[in-house]
């Protein structure tokens, strides 16, 4: 089991309010006795942002979405759109809280779209990458998403030089169905873009 956190690492991170009732009560996903997954909620824009803003050079890496939130307005009118697409249905997902602290989110997207497989993208701060945080969350979101919401297939892209988000990839026992050259644009070059799919067939659920 992970420790607590290093000092560099606690500076980094943000404790967010506990009570979010409305969204809360039927969507926060307990990951495990160290990690939540909670429902974005446009009243976290602060901390998301300066979140973002104290590790923009990080993430920015590999998100270029991270590049268009420059001011507090900017994350709350993206954190209203992910509250639109919870409540239609669309996404599932949220805020990332590890030992009480944000540290990144995740969602599932997509699962409104017949005939499409759905998408997951996950990110988490630099300090305390390597605990499983994110492979953690994702196994809860894609079990969610085949045992409650009906998705068929669920597609994971990343730029091939990610080395960290492909492992979760790997663990979660996606399939590598291809690379699309040069097919992202971030960090002001283009990358090669890795695509992985898993079919609920071949999902096997945490809970057995």
């Amino acid at each position: 089991m992970p420790g607590p956190l290093p000092c560099r690492a606690a500076k980094a991170l943000h404790w967010l309010p506990s009570c979010r009732q409305e969204a809360a009560a039927l969507e926060t996903i307990l990951v495990d006795e160290e990690v939540t997954l909670r429902p974005f909620d446009v009243r976290d824009a602060a901390a998301f942002f300066e979140l973002i803003d104290s590790n923009r050079e990080h993430l920015a890496q590999w998100i270029p979405a991270f590049g268009f939130v420059q001011t507090l307005e900017d994350e709350r009118v993206a954190l209203r759109g992910m509250q639109t697409q919870l409540r239609e249905g669309d996404i599932i997902g949220g805020a990332i809280e590890y030992l009480g602290h944000l540290v990144g989110a995740a969602s599932i997207s997509g699962l409104r779209s017949e005939g499409q497989p759905a998408a997951l993208g996950y990110w988490i701060i630099e300090p305390v990458q390597g605990r499983g945080i994110a492979t953690r969350v994702c196994r809860a979101l894609i079990d969610e998403a085949f045992s409650e919401r009906g998705a068929k297939q669920v597609e994971i892209s990343a730029p091939t030089q990610n080395a960290r988000s492909r492992a979760v990839a790997d663990r979660l026992g996606f399939t590598l169905d291809g690379v699309r050259p040069q097919a992202f644009r971030c960090g002001g070059r283009m990358h090669d873009l890795a695509v992985y799919s898993l079919i609920a067939a071949d999902w096997t659920s945490p809970a057995g």
